[in-house]
């Protein structure tokens, strides 16, 4: 596709999009196939969006602002569950 790898991603109902220069989403557009909200705020993927792992191989955003934030929530939820067992 000649696009680098962590700027593809799905809207709330699956279709495919692009975001450009560093992968940031920057502004709030609307899916030409379904007409929900793409894209984010001040490099912040809207919650209903995700990225498009499938259609690139890409395992995390070329901007990976909002995935770490998440994926850091897990690991401290994990770390409660597991002190909870203890």
């Amino acid at each position: 596709m000649g696009q680098a790898q962590g700027h593809w991603f799905k809207c709330p109902k699956g279709h495919v999009y692009y975001i450009g220069n560093c992968g940031g989403p920057n502004e709030i557009g609307t899916c030409n196939e379904c007409g929900n909200k793409i894209g984010g705020k001040k490099h912040r993927l809207l919650s209903s969006n995700k990225l498009a792992k499938d259609f690139d191989g890409a395992t995390k955003p070329a901007y990976p602002t909002v995935l770490m934030a998440e994926r850091r929530q897990e690991l401290r939820v994990g770390e409660n569950n597991s002190e909870s067992d203890a």
